[in-house]
Parts: structure tokens; C-alpha cells; sequence
């Protein structure tokens, strides 16, 4: 395999980024909890921005329904694990970038432990694992790390950045019931509905949440994920890398998203 440097990897980055903008870019520190369809496509692409660590955190495996949209997704990789498999693509791109993958659920210490010293976390967790989500969001308010993510359904993506110095999706989602939790983050998440996501439709996902088919069907395309992998790298430059960006990115409970069939992007102000 031909030997290349960091430099002749990532020439074209100079000039939208300065050579000192860059070198941070370099030494970022960036844990992807949960590599989907949110976090593949971010491992890519902060790869392809020359993102010096990631750290990767999936247990589940691709499956054929996830060709049609997720990137590593392909009729050999089926079954195989997918944050290792977004691994070999990221050390296919950047050979020296440092990789840290685990492939079980990691909770409490050991997510602690795994996640310390990050320079920010991208939350890729399933959307109806909201337990798992706010667990998350308890240790990264302890630890003092921001928290950058998206919700897609339908032609709507939210994007949401946390502050752990102002307030944590734990801090907003406080109930104690299931489907109440998934009802209040549903409502923080979407600032506008799509019009697809009936109360019926969400009533029988939570249905078959509830009955052990973790596996929930929301129609989803090739449009969407890389979409949302590319502004939550945008987002990850504003806020470490040009934190004086002209439009700085909106904290929760401030959110904004885009909306594909109308091609509009919109901020939402609470």
C-alpha cells in the first residue's frame, strides 16, 4: 500500500481550514456512540476532514435493510459489526488516525471511562433506546462534554447541540415511564412534525418497542444520513475549531433542522 502523509491526505482542507486550523483537526478526540445511520456517515466524514482520533461504540451488526442508506453497508458486510467495519474505512482513508472501537453497550464506569478526554461526543444512539440516551447525557454533563446529534424521520432532520454547562437532554426528559420519556424527547427533538409521523404511527412503534422488536421500521433513504453526518461535522468545526462562526450554533432547548422535501433549513428559538 502506498505510504502517504497527513499533509498530502489533506492538502485540499488548506485554505477552507488555515495549517493552525487544521492541526487542531488533527489532534480532535471524538467518541461516536452508536455507528448508524447517523454515526457512520459522521465517522466518515470527520475522517475526510482529518480528524486525528475516534473513539466507536456500536454492538449491532448491518443488516441487508441498512444497503439502501448507511455508508459500510454492503451485501458482503451484512452480519459483520459495524463500528469495525466503519474502521477499516476510516484506516482506509486516514492509515494513522487512532481508532478506540468497542462492540458491546458500554454503561455506567465503563462509558465513563471510554468517552473521558474527548473533545466532544456525537450521539448516535437508536431513537428508542432513550434510557441508553440519557445515561449518556448524565455522564457527559459530568464530565463536562458537549454533546452533538440529529433525529430523522421522514424529510425532517433536528439537529441539537448540548451544552453541559447549560442543560443535558437528561436534564429535559425526566419521566419515569417509557413511553412518556420517548413522548417528551419526541417533542424537544421535532420543532415541526413530519407529516408522515401520525399518532398512530407512533403508537405502534412504541407497540412494537415495547414488545421486543427493537428493530423499528421507519422509512428512511439514501438521502437523510449523509445529510446528517455532514452538518454534525459542520457543526463539530463551529463549535472547536471557528467557534467565531458568523451564525454560532443554537444550544438546547434551541434547535434547527432541514427539512428535505421543501430544501429548507430553519431555526427554532425557545
Amino acid at each position: 500500500m502506498p505510504q502517504y502523509s497527513y499533509d498530502e491526505i489533506f492538502q485540499r482542507n488548506i485554505g477552507v481550514f488555515t495549517a493552525e486550523e487544521q492541526d487542531k483537526i488533527k489532534n480532535l478526540k471524538i467518541a461516536i456512540i452508536g455507528v448508524g445511520g447517523l454515526g457512520a456517515p459522521a465517522a466518515e466524514n470527520l475522517t475526510r476532514l482529518g480528524v486525528g482520533e475516534l473513539r466507536l461504540v456500536e454492538p449491532d451488526t448491518f443488516e441487508i435493510s441498512n444497503i439502501n442508506r448507511q455508508p459500510g453497508a454492503f451485501v458482503d458486510t451484512v452480519g459483520r459489526n459495524k463500528a469495525e467495519v466503519m474502521a477499516e474505512i476510516a484506516r482506509r482513508i486516514n492509515p494513522k488516525i487512532i481508532l478506540k472501537i468497542k462492540t458491546e453497550k458500554l454503561f455506567g464506569d465503563e462509558l465513563s471511562q471510554f468517552i473521558e478526554g474527548c473533545d466532544v461526543i456525537v450521539d448516535g444512539i437508536d431513537y428508542f433506546n432513550i434510557d441508553e440516551t440519557i445515561e449518556l447525557h448524565k455522564i457527559a454533563k459530568e464530565l463536562s462534554m458537549p454533546i452533538v446529534t440529529s433525529a430523522a424521520c421522514f424529510n425532517i432532520l433536528s439537529f441539537q447541540y448540548f451544552n453541559p454547562e447549560k442543560v443535558m437532554l437528561s436534564d429535559l426528559v425526566t419521566s419515569n415511564d417509557y413511553v412518556e420519556k420517548v413522548m417528551q424527547a419526541t417533542y424537544l427533538l421535532f420543532p415541526v412534525f413530519p407529516k408522515e409521523l401520525t399518532e398512530g404511527v407512533m403508537a405502534e412503534m412504541q407497540r412494537r418497542y415495547l414488545s421486543g422488536q427493537n428493530s423499528i421500521s421507519i422509512p428512511s433513504h439514501s438521502i437523510s444520513p449523509p445529510i446528517g453526518g455532514a452538518i454534525i461535522t459542520k457543526m463539530i468545526i463551529d463549535l472547536l475549531i471557528k467557534p467565531d462562526s458568523i451564525k454560532p450554533v443554537p444550544a438546547m432547548p434551541d434547535v434547527f433542522y432541514v427539512d428535505t422535501n421543501e430544501l429548507e433549513i430553519k431555526r427554532v428559538y425557545r
